[in-house]
Protein backbone atom coordinates (compact mmCIF):
# COMPACT_ATOMS: atom_id res chain seq x y z
CA UNK A 1 0.00 0.00 0.00
CA UNK A 2 1.58 3.78 -0.77
CA UNK A 3 2.27 5.89 2.09
CA UNK A 4 0.72 9.28 2.20
CA UNK A 5 4.11 10.75 1.71
CA UNK A 6 4.23 9.00 -1.69
CA UNK A 7 0.60 9.46 -2.79
CA UNK A 8 1.53 12.84 -1.86
CA UNK A 9 5.03 12.77 -4.39
CA UNK A 10 2.78 11.47 -6.91
CA UNK A 11 0.37 13.70 -7.15
CA UNK A 12 3.22 16.81 -7.14
CA UNK A 13 4.81 14.66 -9.74
CA UNK A 14 1.15 14.22 -11.97
CA UNK A 15 0.97 17.91 -11.48
CA UNK A 16 4.27 18.72 -12.96
CA UNK A 17 4.05 17.37 -15.57
CA UNK A 18 0.74 18.44 -16.90
CA UNK A 19 2.27 21.81 -16.57
CA UNK A 20 5.48 21.10 -18.47
CA UNK A 21 3.45 19.29 -21.20
CA UNK A 22 1.35 22.77 -21.57
CA UNK A 23 5.06 24.19 -21.77
CA UNK A 24 6.11 21.66 -24.59
CA UNK A 25 2.97 22.60 -26.66
CA UNK A 26 4.30 26.00 -26.55
CA UNK A 27 7.68 26.36 -29.11
CA UNK A 28 9.10 28.91 -30.76
CA UNK A 29 8.92 29.26 -33.63
CA UNK A 30 11.53 28.37 -36.32
CA UNK A 31 10.35 30.08 -39.44
CA UNK A 32 11.74 33.45 -37.86
CA UNK A 33 15.19 32.32 -38.59
CA UNK A 34 17.45 31.73 -41.10
CA UNK A 35 17.43 28.11 -42.80
CA UNK A 36 21.16 27.32 -41.42
CA UNK A 37 20.44 28.69 -37.72
CA UNK A 38 17.48 26.31 -37.80
CA UNK A 39 18.97 23.30 -39.53
CA UNK A 40 22.59 23.71 -37.22
CA UNK A 41 20.47 23.62 -34.32
CA UNK A 42 18.07 20.71 -35.09
CA UNK A 43 21.68 18.65 -36.14
CA UNK A 44 22.89 19.35 -32.89
CA UNK A 45 19.74 18.79 -30.94
CA UNK A 46 20.10 15.18 -33.00
CA UNK A 47 23.51 14.79 -31.80
CA UNK A 48 23.23 15.49 -28.11
CA UNK A 49 19.60 14.14 -27.80
CA UNK A 50 18.54 17.99 -27.10
CA UNK A 51 15.29 19.75 -28.22
CA UNK A 52 16.74 22.77 -30.82
CA UNK A 53 15.59 24.99 -28.66
CA UNK A 54 17.43 24.25 -25.76
CA UNK A 55 20.29 24.17 -28.44
CA UNK A 56 19.68 27.98 -29.39
CA UNK A 57 19.03 29.26 -25.49
CA UNK A 58 22.25 27.76 -24.85
CA UNK A 59 23.92 29.63 -27.89
CA UNK A 60 22.56 32.54 -26.96
CA UNK A 61 23.95 32.72 -23.16
CA UNK A 62 27.31 32.21 -25.34
CA UNK A 63 26.59 34.88 -27.40
CA UNK A 64 24.89 37.16 -24.51
CA UNK A 65 28.80 36.66 -22.88
CA UNK A 66 30.60 37.83 -25.74
CA UNK A 67 28.56 40.87 -25.98
CA UNK A 68 28.33 41.57 -22.04
CA UNK A 69 30.40 44.81 -23.04
CA UNK A 70 27.51 45.77 -25.44
CA UNK A 71 24.26 48.09 -25.08
CA UNK A 72 21.07 48.63 -27.07
CA UNK A 73 19.98 51.86 -26.91
CA UNK A 74 15.92 53.07 -28.07
CA UNK A 75 16.05 56.11 -30.20
CA UNK A 76 14.69 59.28 -28.97
CA UNK A 77 14.40 57.72 -25.33
CA UNK A 78 16.66 57.47 -22.07
CA UNK A 79 16.29 53.82 -22.39
CA UNK A 80 19.96 51.78 -22.49
CA UNK A 81 19.52 48.40 -21.92
CA UNK A 82 22.66 46.04 -20.98
CA UNK A 83 23.23 42.74 -23.67
CA UNK A 84 23.16 40.59 -20.71
CA UNK A 85 20.80 37.37 -21.16
CA UNK A 86 20.10 35.46 -18.52
CA UNK A 87 18.55 32.52 -19.47
CA UNK A 88 17.43 28.47 -17.18
CA UNK A 89 16.61 25.88 -19.57
CA UNK A 90 14.71 23.58 -17.54
CA UNK A 91 15.11 19.47 -18.58
CA UNK A 92 13.82 16.48 -16.33
CA UNK A 93 16.18 14.04 -14.99
CA UNK A 94 17.65 11.68 -17.82
CA UNK A 95 16.59 13.89 -20.81
CA UNK A 96 20.62 14.81 -21.34
CA UNK A 97 21.28 18.05 -20.11
CA UNK A 98 25.04 17.01 -19.18
CA UNK A 99 26.43 16.78 -23.05
CA UNK A 100 24.90 19.81 -24.46
CA UNK A 101 26.24 21.71 -21.71
CA UNK A 102 30.05 20.11 -21.92
CA UNK A 103 29.04 20.98 -25.52
CA UNK A 104 28.70 24.83 -24.69
CA UNK A 105 31.75 24.87 -22.62
CA UNK A 106 33.84 23.40 -25.00
CA UNK A 107 32.98 25.90 -27.87
CA UNK A 108 33.94 28.81 -25.62
CA UNK A 109 37.27 27.13 -24.35
CA UNK A 110 37.69 27.12 -28.54
CA UNK A 111 37.35 30.47 -28.71
CA UNK A 112 39.42 31.19 -25.54
CA UNK A 113 41.66 29.04 -26.69
CA UNK A 114 42.47 30.32 -30.68
CA UNK A 115 42.24 34.10 -29.19
CA UNK A 116 45.03 33.00 -26.76
CA UNK A 117 46.55 31.40 -30.03
CA UNK A 118 46.59 34.61 -32.47
CA UNK A 119 47.09 37.50 -30.27
CA UNK A 120 49.20 36.25 -27.46
CA UNK A 121 50.58 39.27 -26.76
CA UNK A 122 47.11 40.78 -26.17
CA UNK A 123 45.70 38.44 -23.57
CA UNK A 124 46.50 38.05 -20.06
CA UNK A 125 46.05 34.92 -18.14
CA UNK A 126 41.80 35.12 -17.15
CA UNK A 127 39.22 32.78 -16.20
CA UNK A 128 35.91 33.14 -18.49
CA UNK A 129 33.90 30.86 -16.80
CA UNK A 130 32.79 30.82 -13.33
CA UNK A 131 33.27 27.14 -11.73
CA UNK A 132 32.12 26.48 -7.31
CA UNK A 133 33.36 30.15 -5.75
CA UNK A 134 32.07 32.13 -3.40
CA UNK A 135 30.13 35.62 -3.59
CA UNK A 136 32.94 37.79 -2.60
CA UNK A 137 35.84 35.07 -4.87
CA UNK A 138 33.00 35.84 -8.11
CA UNK A 139 33.54 39.54 -7.52
CA UNK A 140 37.49 39.53 -7.59
CA UNK A 141 37.45 37.33 -10.76
CA UNK A 142 35.15 39.01 -12.82
CA UNK A 143 37.45 41.99 -11.33
CA UNK A 144 40.51 40.26 -12.77
CA UNK A 145 39.05 39.41 -16.19
CA UNK A 146 37.97 43.48 -16.82
CA UNK A 147 34.14 43.27 -14.95
CA UNK A 148 33.22 40.63 -17.57
CA UNK A 149 32.27 36.68 -16.61
CA UNK A 150 29.87 33.56 -17.65
CA UNK A 151 28.41 31.50 -15.29
CA UNK A 152 27.01 28.73 -16.95
CA UNK A 153 25.74 25.61 -14.86
CA UNK A 154 24.47 22.24 -15.56
CA UNK A 155 22.13 22.86 -12.32
CA UNK A 156 21.79 26.51 -11.88
CA UNK A 157 20.56 26.40 -8.14
CA UNK A 158 23.28 25.02 -7.33
CA UNK A 159 25.16 28.15 -8.19
CA UNK A 160 22.37 30.17 -6.70
CA UNK A 161 22.37 29.00 -3.34
CA UNK A 162 26.76 29.02 -3.59
CA UNK A 163 26.83 32.33 -4.13
CA UNK A 164 24.06 32.61 -0.91
CA UNK A 165 21.12 34.25 -3.00
CA UNK A 166 18.99 30.90 -2.24
CA UNK A 167 18.65 28.86 0.83
CA UNK A 168 16.73 25.83 0.36
CA UNK A 169 13.30 26.74 -1.53
CA UNK A 170 13.50 30.02 -0.16
CA UNK A 171 15.11 33.24 -1.20
CA UNK A 172 18.31 34.54 1.24
CA UNK A 173 17.58 38.00 2.89
CA UNK A 174 21.63 38.79 2.13
CA UNK A 175 23.95 41.62 0.77
CA UNK A 176 24.86 38.92 -1.75
CA UNK A 177 21.11 38.82 -3.28
CA UNK A 178 20.75 42.36 -3.25
CA UNK A 179 24.14 42.98 -4.96
CA UNK A 180 23.49 39.87 -7.61
CA UNK A 181 20.22 41.48 -8.17
CA UNK A 182 21.31 44.85 -9.37
CA UNK A 183 23.98 42.86 -11.62
CA UNK A 184 21.02 42.17 -13.94
CA UNK A 185 21.43 45.59 -15.38
CA UNK A 186 25.57 46.34 -14.91
CA UNK A 187 25.52 48.46 -11.74
CA UNK A 188 28.41 49.11 -10.41
CA UNK A 189 30.06 47.02 -7.54
CA UNK A 190 32.69 47.23 -4.90
CA UNK A 191 34.17 45.82 -1.97
CA UNK A 192 36.30 47.38 0.37
CA UNK A 193 37.56 45.89 3.50
CA UNK A 194 39.33 46.26 6.52
CA UNK A 195 42.27 43.87 5.88
CA UNK A 196 42.50 44.95 1.93
CA UNK A 197 42.00 40.91 0.52
CA UNK A 198 40.00 40.80 -2.84
CA UNK A 199 39.24 44.66 -2.60
CA UNK A 200 37.81 45.85 -5.69
CA UNK A 201 35.68 48.45 -7.73
CA UNK A 202 33.74 47.52 -10.94
CA UNK A 203 31.74 50.61 -12.16
CA UNK A 204 30.70 48.25 -14.84
CA UNK A 205 29.74 44.90 -14.24
CA UNK A 206 28.63 42.67 -17.30
CA UNK A 207 27.71 38.98 -16.09
CA UNK A 208 25.89 36.73 -17.75
CA UNK A 209 24.17 33.59 -16.23
CA UNK A 210 22.44 30.52 -17.85
CA UNK A 211 22.12 27.22 -17.86
CA UNK A 212 20.34 24.32 -16.81
CA UNK A 213 17.93 23.28 -14.28
CA UNK A 214 15.33 20.51 -12.89
CA UNK A 215 11.72 21.54 -13.32
CA UNK A 216 11.04 21.29 -9.56
CA UNK A 217 14.07 23.30 -8.80
CA UNK A 218 12.53 25.97 -11.32
CA UNK A 219 8.82 25.30 -9.41
CA UNK A 220 10.05 26.19 -5.98
CA UNK A 221 11.47 29.25 -6.99
CA UNK A 222 8.75 30.22 -9.11
CA UNK A 223 6.16 29.11 -6.57
CA UNK A 224 8.16 31.10 -3.55
CA UNK A 225 6.71 34.29 -3.11
CA UNK A 226 10.21 35.87 -1.67
CA UNK A 227 11.29 35.18 -5.01
CA UNK A 228 9.11 36.69 -6.83
CA UNK A 229 8.82 39.98 -4.66
CA UNK A 230 12.19 40.39 -5.20
CA UNK A 231 12.27 39.53 -8.35
CA UNK A 232 14.89 36.89 -9.23
CA UNK A 233 12.93 34.59 -10.90
CA UNK A 234 11.76 37.57 -13.69
CA UNK A 235 15.02 38.16 -14.61
CA UNK A 236 15.75 34.80 -15.89
CA UNK A 237 13.96 33.87 -19.38
CA UNK A 238 12.92 30.33 -18.52
CA UNK A 239 12.82 27.65 -21.47
CA UNK A 240 10.88 24.03 -20.57
CA UNK A 241 11.89 22.70 -24.36
CA UNK A 242 9.98 18.91 -24.86
CA UNK A 243 12.79 16.25 -24.22
CA UNK A 244 13.96 14.19 -27.24
CA UNK A 245 14.00 10.74 -25.87
CA UNK A 246 16.01 9.56 -29.35
CA UNK A 247 16.52 6.21 -30.70
CA UNK A 248 19.59 5.11 -30.80
CA UNK A 249 19.63 4.65 -34.96
CA UNK A 250 18.56 8.55 -34.89
CA UNK A 251 22.07 9.43 -32.99
CA UNK A 252 24.31 11.28 -35.47
CA UNK A 253 27.70 13.65 -34.79
CA UNK A 254 28.19 16.92 -34.30
CA UNK A 255 27.80 18.66 -37.29
CA UNK A 256 31.77 19.85 -37.84
CA UNK A 257 30.80 22.89 -40.19
CA UNK A 258 28.11 23.92 -38.13
CA UNK A 259 30.08 24.03 -35.09
CA UNK A 260 33.00 25.95 -36.96
CA UNK A 261 30.63 28.51 -38.09
CA UNK A 262 29.80 28.88 -33.93
CA UNK A 263 33.54 28.80 -32.82
CA UNK A 264 33.86 31.81 -35.92
CA UNK A 265 30.71 33.84 -35.11
CA UNK A 266 32.13 33.91 -31.27
CA UNK A 267 35.56 34.35 -31.66
CA UNK A 268 34.59 37.74 -34.01
CA UNK A 269 32.46 38.74 -31.07
CA UNK A 270 34.60 38.20 -28.28
CA UNK A 271 37.83 39.79 -30.08
CA UNK A 272 35.99 43.23 -30.61
CA UNK A 273 35.86 42.96 -26.33
CA UNK A 274 34.73 46.95 -25.86
CA UNK A 275 32.04 48.81 -25.55
CA UNK A 276 29.78 48.95 -28.56
CA UNK A 277 26.25 50.55 -28.74
CA UNK A 278 23.29 48.69 -30.90
CA UNK A 279 20.25 50.55 -31.69
CA UNK A 280 16.91 49.47 -32.88
CA UNK A 281 15.59 51.70 -36.35
CA UNK A 282 13.86 55.16 -35.16
CA UNK A 283 10.69 53.75 -36.87
CA UNK A 284 10.60 50.04 -35.79
CA UNK A 285 6.84 49.60 -35.17
CA UNK A 286 7.05 46.18 -34.56
CA UNK A 287 8.77 47.06 -31.38
CA UNK A 288 6.65 50.05 -30.88
CA UNK A 289 3.53 47.97 -30.78
CA UNK A 290 5.34 45.41 -29.03
CA UNK A 291 6.03 47.86 -25.69
CA UNK A 292 2.59 48.97 -26.37
CA UNK A 293 0.73 45.75 -25.62
CA UNK A 294 2.94 45.16 -23.04
CA UNK A 295 2.33 48.13 -20.75
CA UNK A 296 -1.28 47.92 -21.46
CA UNK A 297 -1.16 44.09 -19.93
CA UNK A 298 1.03 44.87 -17.41
CA UNK A 299 -1.65 47.92 -16.63
CA UNK A 300 -4.28 45.47 -15.86
CA UNK A 301 -2.23 42.86 -13.75
CA UNK A 302 -0.26 45.12 -11.44
CA UNK A 303 -1.05 44.47 -8.04
CA UNK A 304 -3.12 41.73 -8.83
CA UNK A 305 -0.47 39.04 -9.65
CA UNK A 306 3.20 40.20 -8.84
CA UNK A 307 4.31 37.28 -11.08
CA UNK A 308 3.11 38.11 -13.85
CA UNK A 309 3.46 41.70 -13.73
CA UNK A 310 7.21 42.16 -12.60
CA UNK A 311 7.60 39.20 -16.07
CA UNK A 312 5.70 41.37 -18.59
CA UNK A 313 8.22 44.41 -16.61
CA UNK A 314 11.39 42.74 -17.42
CA UNK A 315 10.23 41.43 -21.00
CA UNK A 316 10.21 44.66 -22.91
CA UNK A 317 14.42 45.02 -21.72
CA UNK A 318 14.72 41.38 -22.80
CA UNK A 319 13.83 41.42 -26.08
CA UNK A 320 16.20 43.80 -26.67
CA UNK A 321 18.75 41.82 -25.49
CA UNK A 322 17.87 38.88 -26.78
CA UNK A 323 17.39 40.78 -30.22
CA UNK A 324 20.97 42.23 -30.16
CA UNK A 325 22.62 38.42 -29.99
CA UNK A 326 19.91 37.43 -32.71
CA UNK A 327 21.23 40.22 -34.45
CA UNK A 328 24.84 39.18 -34.58
CA UNK A 329 23.79 35.23 -35.43
CA UNK A 330 21.51 36.50 -38.54
CA UNK A 331 24.15 38.23 -39.68
CA UNK A 332 26.91 35.51 -39.73
CA UNK A 333 24.34 34.06 -42.12
CA UNK A 334 26.88 32.28 -44.27
CA UNK A 335 29.75 29.19 -44.23
CA UNK A 336 32.59 30.68 -42.54
CA UNK A 337 30.30 32.26 -39.58
CA UNK A 338 31.95 35.48 -40.58
CA UNK A 339 30.17 39.15 -39.19
CA UNK A 340 31.13 42.15 -41.83
CA UNK A 341 30.68 44.40 -40.71
CA UNK A 342 29.11 43.77 -37.09
CA UNK A 343 25.89 45.22 -37.47
CA UNK A 344 24.84 47.93 -34.90
CA UNK A 345 21.36 48.65 -36.52
CA UNK A 346 19.32 45.88 -35.02
CA UNK A 347 17.30 44.55 -37.81
CA UNK A 348 13.79 44.00 -37.91
CA UNK A 349 13.86 40.21 -38.18
CA UNK A 350 16.09 39.83 -35.06
CA UNK A 351 13.77 42.01 -33.22
CA UNK A 352 10.59 39.73 -34.50
CA UNK A 353 12.33 36.34 -33.72
CA UNK A 354 13.40 38.13 -30.05
CA UNK A 355 9.25 39.06 -29.66
CA UNK A 356 8.40 35.13 -30.06
CA UNK A 357 11.43 34.15 -28.25
CA UNK A 358 10.77 36.09 -24.98
CA UNK A 359 7.55 35.48 -24.98
CA UNK A 360 7.42 32.05 -25.10
CA UNK A 361 9.49 31.97 -22.48
CA UNK A 362 7.58 34.19 -20.51
CA UNK A 363 4.40 31.58 -21.23
CA UNK A 364 6.53 28.70 -20.00
CA UNK A 365 7.09 30.33 -16.80
CA UNK A 366 3.41 31.18 -16.09
CA UNK A 367 2.86 27.93 -16.95
CA UNK A 368 5.08 26.09 -14.84
CA UNK A 369 3.61 28.13 -11.39
CA UNK A 370 0.17 26.15 -12.35
CA UNK A 371 -1.23 29.57 -14.49
CA UNK A 372 -2.77 29.72 -17.48
CA UNK A 373 -2.53 31.47 -20.92
CA UNK A 374 -0.76 34.70 -19.87
CA UNK A 375 -4.37 36.78 -21.14
CA UNK A 376 -6.67 34.19 -19.82
CA UNK A 377 -4.89 35.18 -16.34
CA UNK A 378 -5.47 38.50 -17.10
CA UNK A 379 -8.97 38.31 -18.08
CA UNK A 380 -9.62 36.38 -14.73
CA UNK A 381 -7.94 38.62 -12.22
CA UNK A 382 -9.80 41.49 -13.62
CA UNK A 383 -13.23 39.60 -12.93
CA UNK A 384 -12.09 38.33 -9.76
CA UNK A 385 -11.38 42.45 -8.77
CA UNK A 386 -14.89 43.28 -9.82
CA UNK A 387 -16.49 40.65 -8.22
CA UNK A 388 -15.15 41.40 -5.29
CA UNK A 389 -15.75 45.75 -5.62
CA UNK A 390 -19.57 44.66 -6.57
Amino acid sequence: MATPRRLDVESKNKEMKKRLEKCWDNEIDWNLYPENIEEGCKQLGRAFDMPSSAVLSGLLILISYCLSDCVVEVPNTQWVEPVLVWITIGMPTGSGKTPLFSFLVELLEQVKGRIEKDFPNDCEPTEWILDEASFEKMGAIMNANDNKLLGIYDELGTFLSQINACRGKGISESHELATFLSLYNAKSWKRATVSGEANFHMKRTALTVGGFTQPTVARNLVESPQCVEKGLVQRFLWMFPRPSYSNYSELQPASKPFCLFLVNTLFQLKRQDRLITLTIPPDCERFKTKFESLQARISKIAILDELLAGMLSKAKGQILRVAACLNMLFAADNEEGLIEPLPLLISDKAIVAAENFVDVCCQHMAYLSGRKDIDTEIEIALKDTTSCSS
